[in-house]
């Protein structure tokens, strides 16, 4: 979530928020060091605030602290969130 986002910090979390991101979930993936979910069922891996990676059900949730690691694991970016 800390980025260099146009309208400032607060405004970006009122905006995940209203898009259903859990923050302190997020902050806790942060805090652990995941970056990064995927899906082992659609080989998908975004941003944990992404819509998407919302819906993953924790048996197919892998975290990954890199997007190398997750694409050396077979995932490929999400077309939503798009994360490099």
């Amino acid at each position: 979530m800390a980025g260099d986002y146009v309208f400032g910090t607060s405004r970006k979390e009122a905006l995940l928020r209203l898009e259903g991101a859990n923050l302190d979930e997020v902050r806790g993936l942060a805090a652990a060091g995941t970056r990064y979910l995927a899906s082992d069922t659609t080989g998908v891996v975004c941003f944990p605030s992404c819509r998407n990676a919302r819906r993953i059900t924790p048996a197919h949730r892998h975290g990954f602290a890199s997007l190398t690691a997750a694409g050396r694991a077979g995932f490929r970016p999400c077309l939503h969130c798009q994360p490099a």
